[in-house]
């Protein structure tokens, strides 16, 4: 928008210039008309101008939203050289989300140069929730890997029973954990997911934010790949 408005002053100010040398002044309808004529004549420069500043607008606003997705304690795994972050927005009942479980991880292990960080996003049911609630108290534990791995690879009901099950599976403290099914500081966090995925406006789960690019939907191992070739190349520029 500010090269438009520099352009036409640039424009203005040259046939005010002009017009000096057969008059003394230019009055405001003549500004007015050069305007209009400008802007009849090139209607696609500042078409292209208005884009670009609804683009840098929406960047600004998404790169605001990340910051605070960055800000909140999601659970993350990471290599010593990364140099890109994947946010992961998943639903321990949704059947896409556990599909890309293994060619995250494959993916991670293959490449060794990017983290994840897991937004648990539960929006499916009340068992989501409870199950994202679990996995943050395994977290505290520092086994929320293991955990959140059970979690995705069950088939069937996340019930209370289902989440105690994995607890004592993965030799977990009971207690500690009983206890942090019942933390408000776990209740935040997945709070602070969801207003973020409202901002963000995702619509369901799975859903990545690769480098600073939003990929809504499963992804083949293929396109995550890819996705991850281009980010890389886009946060050079």
């Amino acid at each position: 928008m500010r090269k438009v408005l520099t352009f036409f002053i640039i424009i203005i100010l040259t046939i005010i210039q002009t017009k000096n040398s057969i008059s003394h002044e230019i009055n405001k309808n003549q500004i007015d008309e050069i305007i209009r004529e400008f802007i009849i004549n090139n209607p696609n420069v500042l078409e292209k101008s208005i884009l670009n500043y609804k683009e840098s607008k929406a960047k600004k606003k998404f790169l605001s939203i990340l910051n605070e997705l960055k800000k909140v304690s999601n659970p993350k795994i990471h290599h010593k050289d990364k140099n890109l972050t994947i946010y992961e927005f998943f639903d321990y009942n949704c059947g896409y989300c556990k599909t890309m479980m293994n060619r995250l991880f494959e993916t991670y292990e293959r490449d060794k140069n990017f983290s994840i960080v897991f937004v648990e996003l539960p929006i499916l049911s009340q068992s989501s929730f409870d199950a994202s609630i679990a996995a943050l108290a395994a977290h505290n534990q520092n086994r929320y890997i293991e955990y959140h791995i059970e979690l995705m690879k069950h088939q069937g009901n996340l019930n209370k029973g289902t989440l105690i099950m994995i607890a004592k599976k993965l030799n977990l403290d009971l207690k500690l954990f009983q206890d942090d099914l019942s933390n408000d500081r776990l209740r935040v966090t997945i709070n602070k997911n969801r207003k973020i995925a409202q901002k963000l406006k995702l619509r369901g789960t799975p859903a990545f934010i690769i480098g600073n690019t939003i990929y809504p939907g499963a992804l083949k191992k293929s396109d995550l790949m890819e996705a991850i070739k281009l980010e890389r190349i886009n946060l050079k520029k």
